[in-house]
């Protein structure tokens, strides 16, 4: 079953791929180090035997394994790579909760950085994350 449509649009939005590159009817994901789910290929529309083939080509050219995301009801897809002797490699709960139910009590406090030192933005190759401000000699 697919997440909410607004749901699966922030998920992807908050942790963007380094590149993507349409393959047919995959999106494909660089990323660069950054984790399997944006360096993976996903179906965004009718896709081909020979698609398959294209995203496998383009993560080859990445320097990264081939690696595809698919929905509990993509029954095609998961046959397509189940014959191409690919299976689930780190299955993705999708949880979602009403806001009322996450708001009745406080906010933890953030875990100090091992510096000491307050955490700040770092936003490099278009990337976003938190990290620990670097230590320099």
């Amino acid at each position: 079953m697919r997440p909410d449509p607004d749901l699966a649009a922030a998920f992807e939005a908050t942790w963007p791929a380094f590149e993507t590159v349409r393959c047919g009817g995959f999106l494909v994901g660089r990323g660069a180090g950054a984790g399997g789910r944006v360096s993976s290929a996903i179906a965004v529309g009718p896709w081909a035997e020979a698609d398959i083939d294209a995203a496998i080509a383009r993560h080859a050219a990445w320097g990264q394994p081939p690696l595809f995301r698919a929905w509990d009801g993509d029954a095609p897809l998961i046959a397509a790579l189940t014959a191409r002797g690919m299976g689930a490699h780190i299955p993705t709960l999708v949880m979602a909760a009403p806001i009322a139910a996450l708001t009745d009590r406080p906010i933890p406090p953030s875990p100090p950085s091992p510096s000491g030192r307050p955490w700040r933005s770092s936003a490099r190759s278009g990337a976003r994350a938190t990290s620990p401000p670097q230590d320099r000699p």
